[in-house]
């Protein structure tokens, strides 16, 4: 007789099950079913056990689980899936069925999850978790399904190790140790039920040790020390509950205090810097960022001030003065929004002017003198040289040069007038008048076309020409004059003579005293009126 189809029903009647009976033991395929009719379970059976493929399903139809058997024990590989027929389990299996070897997890999207070790059914050995581009993130170890000390984390972008933790007790407990992209320890401490408590220890990629800092419960508390890579004390900070306390200090290399801190608001400090000595070096108030804020006050070993300025976001703003150690003034200027702005001095040990420069917004401008120049005084005007006053005294706020070489000078910080006696294109001695302004030029294309205009020579409006000239390669313009007339060149040469001291003469709204002492033998030297 061949086989003989049976069924098994529920207590309800619905069907349970189809099999073959053959040599009164199940031989052939076989189906399973849930109360409701759906299919629940097909295979094969050999001399009453299973034998081959056997797929279970859920009960909305999709795949549950595949597996191979052999005389009803398992066999190679089992793949299990969700409900929606998603993949999520497959690897080994031993002869009961339970996962045995390395197994493969899945998500709904069949992107790889985790990589595991299992014995008997249990999770043993290193189990990997992955992001969704495939790299690996953590790292557990496990043994009969418990987990164990060693937890590894990777970063997420790089796939490179960031972290070694210890696992115990459902949690980070125990030491840990973090690592950088080279793979070198930057840090090593210890947690207590996931957070870092006692000494964290921070290393340069170099092993050096840079970093102690105390932990309680996964704050700070306590002494946080900072060092030299030679291992000595560079910084210590109390902390209270993560918070800085208001004062720390930093110490040199050998031991000696280097600066205090003090927490003022708004994420500045005031800091005191201080020589081996113990005496103080500096103090100012900075922020965060390492900017200076308000007065800086500087002082030699001595204890004689060596320096003190005021800054706003780090820039300069007033006077800014700085001394020799003999306690004279070394250099004095003034700066607005971090540029010089106004007359800069510099003194010598004895505290003679050396020299003086002026400013208009960091360019320089107007009168500067050096004394190395045999007393020479410079006028600028755009940052550029626009005449040289030689062998020139000061007065007040005045420069005045001797007459030399055919020419004279006088010059404030605004304007500068050069007078010079030469030769006219027909051959006559005259005197020529040239005008300058410090911060900008007072002409702008040069003319060989002379305007006229008026200028005043002591009491007397005479009529001139003027001319813009360019100094050489200088980017500095300025006004040429010349009297028009031959009455107004004879009384131009007349006045200086007559005149002793200095004499007036105005151009352009700009008056000036130009000494006369000296006119009289420079313009016979240079030959009367016929040179």
């Amino acid at each position: 007789m061949g086989p003989q189809p049976q069924t098994a029903t529920y207590s309800s009647g619905e069907t349970k099950e189809n099999y073959l009976i053959e040599n009164d033991q199940k031989n052939g395929p076989y189906t399973k079913y849930f109360m409701s009719g759906v299919l629940k379970e097909e295979g094969s059976y050999k001399d009453g056990q299973i034998d081959g493929f056997m797929t279970t399903y859920h009960e909305n139809g999709n795949k549950a689980e595949v597996a191979k058997l052999h005389r009803g024990k398992y066999i190679e590989t089992k793949s299990t899936y969700d409900e929606n027929g998603n993949l999520v389990f497959t690897g080994p299996v031993n002869s009961q069925g339970r996962f045995d070897g390395l197994v493969l997890q899945y998500d709904a999207k069949g992107i790889k999850q985790y990589r595991s070790h299992y014995k008997n059914g249990v999770l043993d050995g290193t189990t990997q978790a992955f992001n969704g581009d495939g790299k690996v993130t953590i790292s557990y170890e496990y043994v009969n399904g418990v987990p164990q000390s060693l937890t590894t984390l990777y970063d997420l972008n790089t796939g490179f190790k960031r972290e070694e933790y210890q696992h115990k007790n459902d949690g980070a407990n125990g030491p840990f140790t973090r690592f950088d992209n080279k793979g070198n320890i930057i840090g090593k401490g210890s947690y207590i039920k996931g957070k870092v408590d006692g000494i964290y220890t921070e290393y340069d990629d170099g092993g050096i040790k840079t970093t102690t800092t105390p932990y309680k419960n996964g704050v700070i508390e306590g002494t946080q020390i900072t060092y030299y890579p030679s291992g000595a004390v560079f910084m210590k900070q109390e902390y209270h509950s993560d918070q800085r306390a208001k004062d720390w200090n930093t110490y040199y290399e050998s031991g000696e205090r280097h600066s205090e801190y003090s927490f003022l608001s708004d994420n500045r400090f005031y800091e005191t810097q201080y020589y081996k000595s113990g005496k103080v070096k500096l103090y100012r108030t900075i922020d965060a960022d390492q900017k200076l804020h308000g007065e800086l006050v500087g002082f030699y070993e001595n204890g004689k001030k060596k320096l003190q300025g005021n800054y706003s976001n780090d820039v300069l703003n007033g006077s800014f003065t700085t001394w020799h150690d003999n306690g004279k003034i070394e250099k004095q200027l003034n700066f607005s929004k971090g540029k010089a702005d106004g007359v800069a001095q510099s003194f010598d040990y004895a505290g003679i002017l050396i020299e003086r420069t002026m400013y208009t917004e960091g360019t320089r401008t107007g009168l500067s003198y050096v004394r190395e120049l045999d007393n020479a005084w410079g006028f600028y005007s755009n940052g550029n040289i626009a005449t040289v006053l030689s062998n020139a005294t000061k007065h007040g706020n005045t420069v005045v040069s001797s007459w030399r070489e055919g020419m004279t000078a006088v010059a404030d910080d605004n304007h500068a007038i050069n007078v010079s006696i030469s030769s006219s294109q027909g051959g006559s001695q005259e005197v020529y008048f040239s005008l300058y302004n410090a911060s900008r030029n007072v002409c702008s294309v040069e003319s060989k076309t002379p305007e006229q205009k008026v200028i005043k020579v002591g009491n007397q409006n005479i009529k001139a020409l003027r001319w813009c000239h360019k100094v050489g390669s200088e980017n500095v313009y300025y006004y040429n004059y010349v009297a028009q007339t031959p009455s107004g060149k004879s009384y131009v040469e007349k006045t200086f003579k007559a005149t002793s001291g200095s004499l007036k003469v105005t151009l352009e709204g700009q008056t000036f005293g130009i000494p006369t002492n000296g006119f009289t033998k420079q313009w016979n030297s240079a030959g009367g009126n016929a040179l």
